[in-house]
C-alpha cells in the first residue's frame, strides 16, 4: 500500500468517512471542530485528523481530560468550557474513564445505575457561536457534537448562520442504546439550510447547502 499508513481510533469508523469526504483536499488546509472531545486518541474522532495534518479546536468541561488534550494535542486550541445555550455555569457530571461525562442529569442517573462513579463540578458555559468567533479558526470543514445526551443543548448555542460548518456530525442516540434522540434538534439543523446524508447506527451526518 502506498502512502503513509492510517489508524483509525473513532469508535464508529467516523474518522474513515472524513477521511473519503475530503480525500481530494490538503489536510494541512482543514479544520475541525470537536464538541465532547473527551480523551486525544482512544475513541477520538479527530485523532487521526491531526495526525494527517488537520488543526482545530477541542472543546471539552472535564477539567481532567481538558488537561489531557493540552499535553497531547498542543496544536490544537483546547476550552475548558462546556457549549451551551449561553455563558453562564452548570453542572457536570463526571464518569471517569468511560467517556459518558455529561451536563445531562439523566443520563447521569443512568451511568451510575450502570455501575459508574459519578461526580459532579460546576464548569463555565459559553455559546458555540460565541466561542468560534474568539477563536476565530476561518472555514470549518468538519464539526462533530458528542456531549452523551446533551446535543440539543449545544446547538442552542450554535446559529449556524455566523459560522457554517462544511460536515456535521452529531450523536443522535441515548448513550449506551440505540434509542434516537435527534427529534429536539434536527428541525433546526435541517431549518439551517443542512441536508441530512447519513445514519452509522450512531450519528446523524449533514452537509450545508
Amino acid at each position: 500500500m502506498n502512502g503513509p499508513r492510517r489508524i483509525s481510533y473513532a469508535q464508529n469508523a467516523e474518522d474513515i468517512r472524513v477521511w473519503r469526504a475530503f480525500a481530494d483536499l490538503d489536510p494541512t488546509t482543514l479544520r475541525y471542530v470537536d464538541v465532547g472531545a473527551n480523551e486525544p486518541r482512544h475513541l477520538s474522532i479527530t485523532a487521526s485528523l491531526h495526525d494527517e495534518g488537520w488543526r482545530g479546536l477541542l472543546v471539552e468541561a472535564d477539567p481532567d481530560l481538558a488537561a489531557e488534550l493540552r499535553v497531547r494535542r498542543p496544536d490544537d486550541v483546547v476550552l475548558e468550557v462546556a457549549a451551551a445555550a449561553a455563558a453562564g455555569e452548570l453542572v457536570f457530571h463526571r464518569v471517569p474513564g468511560t467517556g459518558l461525562g455529561t451536563l445531562d442529569a439523566d443520563e447521569a442517573r443512568a451511568a451510575a445505575a450502570r455501575g459508574f462513579a459519578v461526580s459532579t463540578v460546576r464548569v463555565p458555559t459559553r455559546a458555540l457561536d460565541d466561542i468560534l468567533d474568539d477563536v476565530a479558526l476561518g472555514e470549518v470543514h468538519f464539526m462533530t457534537i458528542d456531549v452523551e445526551g446533551a446535543e440539543a443543548t449545544v446547538l442552542q448555542g450554535l446559529s449556524l448562520t455566523r459560522h457554517r460548518p462544511w460536515t456535521l456530525c452529531v450523536e443522535a442516540v441515548l448513550p449506551g442504546t440505540s434509542t434516537p434522540s435527534h427529534g429536539s434538534w434536527e428541525p433546526g439543523v435541517l431549518g439551517a439550510g443542512y441536508r441530512f446524508v447519513a445514519f452509522d447506527g450512531v450519528n446523524r451526518w449533514y452537509v450545508a447547502d
